[in-house]
């Protein structure tokens, strides 16, 4: 009776342990989206103050926030049309130098995608640390030729 007991209460605290640990797990997935969606509120409105707010090395880089900043703006409408990105969030875990950091990935397609041609995409990473805080962007990587992907020229399908 004693071991049925214990066994009761063993695996009771073990579940109880595992259903807080997920609860916060979704927390802060909640959190991490809420960033996301400030960020490209940001992004849109072109408000510098409140990107600097949700990046936290915009001090340290304040000629790359704002160079990110212009141009994720001024392709607004390619990037994110009709909150597409936005609909879709979904926050991964990661190690970087042995610390576990959360991220979420973006493809930024190319606008005038022809079938079989070399990939143009852009791929942004928003990365979150914990100890910088879920409501913070710990590093923000665009990865890809932007110039190239921004100059792209509109298909003509007159032709």
């Amino acid at each position: 009776m004693k071991k049925l007991m214990f066994n009761f209460l063993l695996f009771f605290s073990i579940s109880n342990i595992i259903s807080c640990c997920t609860n916060q797990k979704n927390k802060d997935n909640e959190q991490i989206k809420n960033t996301v969606n400030q960020y490209f509120k940001a992004i849109k409105n072109n408000n510098s103050a409140d990107y600097n707010n949700i990046v936290s090395d915009s001090q340290e880089l304040p000629g790359a926030t704002a160079s990110d900043l212009f141009f994720l703006h001024k392709n607004y409408s390619k990037i994110n049309p009709n909150n597409i990105l936005l609909k879709n969030i979904k926050v991964k875990d990661t190690f970087n130098a042995g610390t576990q950091k959360k991220y979420v990935m973006f493809i930024l397609k190319k606008p005038n995608y022809k079938p079989f041609e070399t990939n143009q995409d852009l791929k942004m990473y928003l990365m979150f640390w914990k100890n910088t805080g879920y409501d913070k962007i710990d590093q923000v990587f665009i990865i890809g030729n932007m110039p190239k992907w921004e100059d792209q020229k509109p298909i003509d399908l007159s032709k």
